[in-house]
């Protein structure tokens, strides 16, 4: 079924839709666009980021996939110029309902995490299992959220696939949600870690980073640079996670943060944090229409560098 999808999609973005002496020039003016949602909860934000970019950034002849956490729509030339202001309800009613549907093993699992966290910190009533047991059950769950996003890159190199079927000027916008995971609060990580029968696993189930997911950072580069995509990622903040009794909360995502913010850099693509999507939207358009120079720097990376020359 994806694959048949995926095929109407990059027939309906490849067709040769101009005709004529002036082909060659309007494919070199044309701009093909994707919009990716890795969004863990809806929010108004998201409908000011599809208004946005219909309105201030699509132009005529540019060409558009939506990827929802369910599907992929893409939009020719013109779909858009004939239906351009009613296409926006059904996009958003359609985004709602896919990141709603798509998202509901991530808050299971999170929901099961927090409630291990709980019983250990006895910030709620036991279910009968021991430490031990509750931490396996933990590392189960981390590994189950790892599960959820490891054909990340194999989704972007056929995002890159599509691109370099059709001409013009390529542009990949990524709008990925922080994500936070559940752990114990200082004085419960303390406790366990002073239980010599179980100190090593409390740190490996709750710190310890083993659970990345696997990217080829090189390979997305090169897809990227050969497919003549930008690539531009906003690190959209949503709801902050705030810590409650025995449970604080650690960023989960810092990992693809860095690949991604790599990946833009590479591509002459931008990188924003933001809770505000339009900002992120405004700055692509300047990028595109090349009213701005873009040099997005690894803040990390220069924070590493300023600790050396100190």
């Amino acid at each position: 079924m994806r694959k048949t999808i995926l095929t109407a999609v990059i027939l309906a973005l490849a067709a040769g839709l101009i005709t004529g002496e002036n082909q060659q020039e309007a494919q070199q003016k044309q701009k093909s666009y994707m919009l990716v949602f890795d969004i863990i909860e809806y929010s108004p934000q998201l409908k000011d980021a599809v208004k946005h970019f219909f309105d201030k950034v699509l132009q005529p002849g540019d060409q558009l996939i939506i990827v929802t956490p369910g599907r992929m729509i893409g939009f020719s030339p013109q779909k858009l110029k004939t239906q351009k202001k009613e296409l926006i309800p059904g996009i958003l009613d359609q985004l709602k309902n896919d990141i709603t549907m798509g998202s509901v093993k991530y808050r299971t699992t999170m929901e099961e995490m927090k409630r291990v966290v709980e019983q250990l910190s006895g910030a709620s009533s036991s279910d009968g299992l021991s430490a031990k047991e509750a931490l396996v059950t933990y590392t189960q769950h981390r590994q189950s959220l790892g599960v959820l996003r490891q054909d990340l890159e194999g989704k972007l190199m056929k995002y890159v696939d599509i691109f370099r079927r059709v001409k013009g000027e390529n542009h990949l916008l990524m709008f990925m949600e922080k994500e936070y995971r559940p752990i114990p609060d200082k004085k419960t990580m303390g406790r366990l870690r002073e239980a010599p029968a179980i100190s090593f696993s409390a740190a490996e189930a709750f710190i310890e980073e083993n659970y990345k997911p696997r990217i080829s950072l090189d390979r997305l580069i090169a897809g990227f640079k050969y497919a003549n995509v930008r690539f531009h990622f906003l690190y959209l903040e949503g709801k902050s996670a705030r810590s409650r009794r025995g449970v604080d909360y650690l960023e989960n995502s810092g990992d693809i943060y860095e690949i991604f913010t790599k990946l833009a850099k590479a591509t002459g693509g931008i990188k924003l944090t933001s809770s505000k999507t339009s900002v992120f939207v405004d700055q692509v358009d300047q990028v595109v229409e090349g009213k701005v120079t873009v040099e997005v720097v690894d803040e990390k990376m220069e924070k590493e560098k300023e600790k050396e020359k100190n």
